[in-house]
C-alpha cells in the first residue's frame, strides 16, 4: 500500500502507458483519425500562440515552453519548427521510456522523467502544454494539482487556453 493516492495513480498511469497503450501505438500519424488530430492540435496550438503574442519567429524565440506529459516530443520539436528556441523548452513525462525518445529525437531541449508536482522544473514559462494529460488522471485530486502546479509556473499575465480546462474521465 502507498503513502499517498497520487502514488498509486502515478504507478496506474505509468502501467497503462508502458503496457497497454504504448505497444498498441493507436496514435501514429500515418491513420487518417490520429493525423487529423495532430492537426487540429497545432492549428488550435498555433492560434493560441498568435492571441497570447507569439507571432512571428522573433517573438517565438523567446517563448519559454514547458510540455507536460511531453511523451516522445513532438510537440516542443514543432514548437522548434516555428521558432522557439530549444534552451527555452523544457518537457516532462511519467514513462521514462517515452522520456528516452524524446531525447534521442532532440537533445537540444531539455527532458525530465517524473511527476510535475515533484520534480524541479526550473520555471517560470510563458506556455504550459497539457495535451491528453488531465483525461489519463482517475483521482479527482489529481486533476487540481496537476493544474495548479502548471498555472503557478507561468509567469504571462495573458492566460490562454487552446482547449477547456475540465477532469472527465
Amino acid at each position: 500500500m502507498s503513502d499517498a493516492p497520487q502514488d498509486d495513480e502515478i504507478r496506474s498511469i505509468q502501467a497503462f502507458y508502458t503496457r497497454t497503450f504504448l505497444p498498441n501505438n493507436p496514435w501514429v500519424t500515418i491513420a487518417p483519425h490520429p493525423y487529423l488530430c495532430l492537426r487540429q492540435r497545432q492549428r488550435r496550438l498555433r492560434e493560441t500562440l498568435i492571441a497570447t503574442g507569439f507571432d512571428s519567429p522573433e517573438s517565438l524565440s523567446t517563448l519559454r515552453a514547458l510540455d507536460v506529459g511531453c511523451g516522445n516530443g513532438g510537440n516542443l520539436a514543432w514548437l522548434m519548427e516555428l521558432g522557439a528556441k530549444p534552451e527555452n523548452l523544457v518537457g516532462i513525462d511519467l514513462v521514462d521510456a517515452r522520456v528516452d525518445v524524446a531525447k534521442s529525437r532532440n537533445s537540444a531541449i531539455r527532458w525530465l522523467a517524473g511527476d510535475i508536482v515533484t520534480t524541479e522544473i526550473e520555471g517560470p514559462f510563458n506556455f504550459v502544454l497539457l495535451v491528453g494529460v488531465l483525461s489519463s488522471l482517475t483521482v479527482a485530486s489529481s486533476c487540481s494539482t496537476e493544474t495548479g502546479s502548471c498555472s503557478s509556473m507561468t509567469s504571462s499575465a495573458k492566460r490562454r487556453s487552446a482547449a477547456p480546462k475540465t477532469c472527465a474521465r
